[in-house]
């Protein structure tokens, strides 16, 4: 009997070990997947604040058009940025029979490149020694125009047109309101370029004014300007000569972010900034996915108690009741046979 006894309660101690065993195991099978949603969700923290840096890189953005320029280059050469001609006003400011936009002979559709930013661009080539005769020949038959033909056009907006006409200055807004987004000690603002001169917020110092008063200056330009104006996509002339620009360390923008702006559009991100934000994305639905599985993984204390339970009803009925009945039915085939 006492054999039989110790058997019994070794039994009944090995069963408990088990079902203790089994709710450890729920217990460290959801410590686990804790642990592992918790890291997950700090890298996806991490993930996510690269893919927002990199969101910003890969969208669309209105450029500043002094900003597409070298600060040094800008500062050293403000005359470049602020003395320009009449006709280079905004291309959506009316002027009537204005034949700078329609020519002499034939009437053109209005240019989308902004008159007054490219004569910046123009002039800026022009203080290079970029344009030659051959050049200037060459622009002035992209709009079907000998150079002769402009040379007539240009004297006939000198005599057309007041003295003080004769320049413009920036925008009111951005030489007196202009706000970057993104202060920069390096940044070169239109105010800082009319400070440099000695602009007051109110208007340009009146040397300016008679600086350049004298539109012949300015013919050969206006056969660059008129000839880019007319030129056909893929801008062939103005690619050329921004690459020339940026050779000599004048321009600090890419060709395309300079045709972009000089039409008043947004530039589009560069491609390795969408397909380095495309791949982000991935990376940070991948870790979704695997954080939204470790979460799913997860046992409530109800479930973990109710395996517990179960185990333990299943351990004791399999080594008890049915243990019992076995052995019972065991011992009374034995008897039977014994007594035969």
């Amino acid at each position: 009997m006492k054999r039989i006894a110790a058997r019994e309660f070794l039994l009944f101690v090995a069963c408990m070990a088990v079902v203790l065993l089994v709710a450890l195991f729920g217990w460290m099978r959801n410590s686990w997947f804790e642990h592992r949603f918790a890291s997950i969700g700090r890298e996806l923290a991490e993930q996510r604040e690269v893919e927002d840096s990199l969101s910003q890189r890969a969208v669309p953005k209105y450029l500043d058009f002094l900003d597409l320029f070298e600060p040094e280059y800008v500062r050293g050469n403000c005359d470049v940025f602020i003395v320009a001609p009449f006709w280079t006003m905004d291309p959506f400011w009316v002027l009537t029979n204005d034949e700078f936009e329609y020519g002499l002979d034939n009437p053109s559709p209005l240019s989308t490149l902004n008159r007054r930013y490219l004569m910046c661009v123009v002039k800026a080539l022009d203080a290079q020694d970029y344009w030659s005769h051959d050049q200037l020949a060459r622009l002035a038959m992209n709009c079907g125009q000998p150079p002769e033909k402009l040379t007539q056009l240009a004297e006939m907006l000198r005599s057309s047109v007041p003295e003080r006409q004769a320049t413009w200055r920036p925008p009111t807004d951005a030489a007196e309101i202009y706000n970057p987004s993104a202060p920069d000690a390096q940044m070169t603002t239109w105010r800082e370029v009319l400070e440099q001169k000695g602009a007051s917020k109110i208007s340009i110092d009146s040397t300016l004014f008679h600086a350049r008063r004298d539109t012949s200056h300015y013919i050969p330009l206006l056969i660059a300007v008129r000839g880019l104006l007319c030129e056909s996509t893929p801008h062939t002339a103005l690619r050329s000569a921004a690459e020339y620009l940026r050779e000599r360390h004048a321009l600090r923008c890419n060709t395309d972010d300079l045709l972009y702006t000089l039409q008043g559009k947004a530039a589009p991100p560069p491609q390795e900034a969408i397909d380095a934000l495309t791949n982000q994305r991935a990376t940070v639905d991948k870790l979704r996915t695997e954080q939204s599985n470790a979460s799913a993984s997860l046992w409530s204390a109800a479930k973990q108690w109710a395996i517990v339970k179960w185990a333990a009803i299943v351990l004791f009925v399999l080594v008890y009741p049915l243990r019992l009945l076995v052995l019972g039915t065991r011992w009374a085939v034995r008897t039977l046979r014994a007594s035969e």
